[in-house]
């Protein structure tokens, strides 16, 4: 009895344990990162049509303004989820709101992106500066400003979770928010052409593992080839065919052809970055 009582009081204390995630927790704590990280890149599509409608309505240089269409920004596929996190994490409307309310605009972003890209095809860029200039500005201050409410509210959530994760990427993102909100085009060089930064903190895309036969062709001749992983960046490859690094590449798989360029090749094996990233709802990632 003595000795069970000794090593209760003079043990070494047991070093603290990390803190148990329960699961339930760790599921909405992944989602609220996939929708956070999706809101990120939507912003900053969202930054570069509003640079680029701000600058056509102020008449400075911006080459290939139909080029916007790359830029429509989208929702993250997890938006759906979005409510009933906000209720599991208890919290108030105007916090989830401002979110709910940006990614719901970005619908309207892409028909007025449409409707500009539309009108300079059949009538001409300067007839649309003229006609529409009071209006894209109009849209990208709305735009701007939903952006930057969204943002906002994100980094409420994240003092929540204690996450500082995005804290960069938000900190970005709300500076070229509100200089495009006040009128300004951070995103248009004074050349005119569109530069569009990387996030500095991006979530690793997610990669599944496949097998996927494929065809590829580089500088006019075909090979078959099997895609062995994918991600919404690029795809790994087992080919035969030897592929140079910085070659430009078309990657079909089924019906879809995929233009990408090669960023390493070993052996068999060759890693392909896609020209367009793939959308979080793309039937190929839910292979």
């Amino acid at each position: 009895m003595l000795q069970s009582i000794r090593s209760v009081l003079f043990s070494e204390p047991s070093p603290s344990l990390p803190p148990v995630v329960a699961p339930a927790q760790k599921q909405g704590l992944v989602l609220l990162d996939d929708i956070t990280c999706g809101t990120h890149y939507a912003a900053l599509n969202t930054a570069a049509v509003g640079s680029g409608f701000n600058a056509m309505s102020k008449r400075r240089p911006f080459l290939r303004p139909l080029s916007l269409r790359n830029s429509i920004p989208n929702p993250p596929s997890a938006r759906l989820s979005w409510g009933r996190l906000m209720q599991e994490m208890a919290q108030p409307e105007n916090v989830s709101l401002p979110v709910s309310t940006f990614l719901m605009h970005l619908s309207v972003v892409e028909k007025q992106v449409e409707f500009i890209c539309g009108e300079i095809e059949q009538n001409g860029e300067s007839a649309v500066v003229l006609q529409h200039s009071a209006r894209m500005r109009q849209a990208a201050k709305q735009m701007a400003q939903l952006g930057i409410a969204a943002l906002f509210a994100l980094d409420k959530v994240a003092q929540v979770t204690n996450s500082t994760y995005f804290v960069r990427n938000s900190v970005l993102l709300r500076g070229l928010l509100h200089e495009i909100q006040n009128g300004g085009s951070p995103l248009v060089t004074r050349e005119g052409r569109m530069a569009v930064p990387d996030l500095p903190q991006r979530r690793p895309p997610t990669r599944k593992h496949v097998q996927l036969p494929c065809m590829i062709e580089c500088r006019g001749k075909e090979h078959k080839a099997v895609v062995t992983n994918i991600s919404a960046g690029g795809v790994g490859l087992e080919t035969g065919m030897p592929l140079a690094p910085r070659s430009t590449v078309v990657i079909e798989i089924g019906e879809r052809c995929l233009a990408g360029t090669v960023v390493w090749h070993r052996g068999n094996s060759a890693g392909i970055k896609f020209e367009r990233t793939l959308k979080d709802e793309d039937p190929l990632l839910a292979i």
